[in-house]
């Protein structure tokens, strides 16, 4: 009786983390779903967020990449490569700021979120669309910055 209701609890938690994974085809949906979650005028970091979240947005490297900076903050409590949030490319947000997609391809999203130009490159990953690095105007890309030692 106990192997039943173990493996019954087992499934129906393997169940419910199965449907709260993000899973979408297109470029500007990821987007629209990042942008709706994170709003960048709040506090909400997605650069700070665990694994299984991060993995709702970002390719497997990116994951790694930023969990490497999360440990790297943690050890020395402050900030180690990123001192942005990483979807406005700035550290202070004005409240009526005004995001737009103006380019969303199959693999590419070109948004403008205040005054900055933010390329976002994506692949599919396990038949889902993931942000493998975003580019930013005038300074290195997230993947450079987090590939710092």
């Amino acid at each position: 009786m106990k192997k039943h209701v173990v493996l019954i609890l087992l499934l129906s938690s393997a169940q419910v983390f199965a449907e709260n994974i993000s899973c979408v085809q297109s470029s500007r949906d990821l987007i629209s779903e990042l942008y709706r979650d994170y709003p960048v005028q709040s506090d909400k970091d997605i650069a700070g967020e665990p694994r299984p979240i991060l993995r709702n947005y970002f390719d497997a490297n990116m994951v790694q990449l930023l969990l490497r900076e999360q440990k790297c903050a943690a050890k020395i409590q402050g900030q180690c490569n990123l001192d942005f949030n990483i979807l406005s490319n700035a550290q202070d947000v004005e409240d009526d700021v005004q995001i737009r997609v103006l380019d969303a391809t199959e693999h590419r999203a070109m948004l403008k979120v205040g005054g900055q130009f933010i390329d976002f490159k994506m692949r599919m990953e396990q038949n889902c669309m993931r942000i493998q690095d975003i580019e930013y105007e005038e300074t290195d890309s997230l993947k450079q910055r987090l590939s710092k030692k």
